[in-house]
């Protein structure tokens, strides 16, 4: 293994072991950043749906999946944009809404609204100048492209261009793959990524996002959350009407056909995994609830 690889590994710390106070603030944190965003999204008349794990938590749990670790929502790309040209101006002063536009160090074309004040770091993304406020995701959803080679076009792009951003950032990528050609191509592509302009990776990766219909798309995909492509391809029949589920001693907005998109992420969602995969995916490093970001 090179000495550049190992250093990078070597310098990160290992994930904290959070206490149940920790789990119990971090969890009343991210509750407070959700009633922020749903204040903004309501004032403006903006939709937004539970994903992922919290859409699941919602279901099975009634609130956050005991083992979780962070809270996921998602917007349909017009009320996305829409939001990220209004949101600065009616937010709390504790607040930031964390884009590649607001952030130069961010390397994530997904917006996180982030708490001032406080530290929420994982492995990923340590050691990056960004803002490291406790945050929740806020993932747009973009038309999937149908045509055989826009759709080939869009599958390829999110994959390249979201590794390529990271690297930009300064992400760490896990390597699961530690042949010595792995390693190579790894080097390799780090140093290409130095001279690539951050601003024109962000561009082309977006074009490649918006090559789907947008008029009356059949399907939408969360090109940057948290599975690949297929798994996050959402029926636009599957979204509305929206409906109101509790979560812990709140509610949040879930998509009307959830059985159908919790079953294709989850296969059979009402069963929890293994005891062994009871795990937090964030791997943090660092969590502070009042400390300098």
């Amino acid at each position: 293994m090179s000495s550049e690889i190992q250093q990078r590994r070597d310098d990160v710390p290992e994930p904290v072991a959070l206490s149940a106070a920790d789990e119990e603030s971090l969890r009343q944190a991210q509750l407070e950043l959700l009633a922020e965003f749903g204040r903004v999204c309501t004032s403006h008349d903006l939709e937004f749906f539970a994903l992922y794990g919290t859409a699941l938590g919602a279901i099975r749990h009634g609130g956050f999946i005991p083992w979780d670790d962070d809270l996921d929502v998602g917007m349909i790309r017009a009320d996305y944009d829409r939001l990220t040209t209004i949101i600065d101006a009616d937010l709390g002063e504790d607040f930031f809404f964390q884009t590649v536009d607001s952030d130069p160090f961010y390397g994530c074309l997904f917006g996180k609204l982030r708490k001032d004040g406080t530290r929420c770091v994982d492995k990923i993304s340590f050691g990056s100048q960004q803002h490291g406020g406790i945050f929740i995701d806020v993932f747009p959803l973009d038309a999937r492209a149908t045509g055989r080679w826009t759709s080939r076009e869009q599958r390829f792009m999110r994959y390249v261009g979201f590794r390529l951003l990271y690297l930009k950032a300064g992400y760490r990528l896990p390597m699961r793959n530690e042949s010595v050609v792995a390693r190579i191509a790894q080097i390799v592509t780090r140093g290409l990524v130095r001279v690539l302009p951050r601003r024109a990776l962000i561009a082309l990766t977006m074009r490649h996002a918006r090559l789907g219909r947008t008029d009356s798309p059949g399907q939408y995909v969360s090109l940057f959350g948290a599975y690949f492509y297929d798994r996050d391809t959402v029926d636009a029949a599957w979204i509305h009407p929206l409906k109101t589920v509790p979560f812990e001693d709140v509610t949040i907005p879930v998509f009307g056909n959830i059985d159908a998109y919790l079953t294709q992420i989850y296969g059979d969602y009402m069963q929890p995994p293994p005891i062994e995969q009871q795990t937090g995916h964030h791997e943090i490093v660092e969590l502070d609830f009042g400390g300098k970001n």
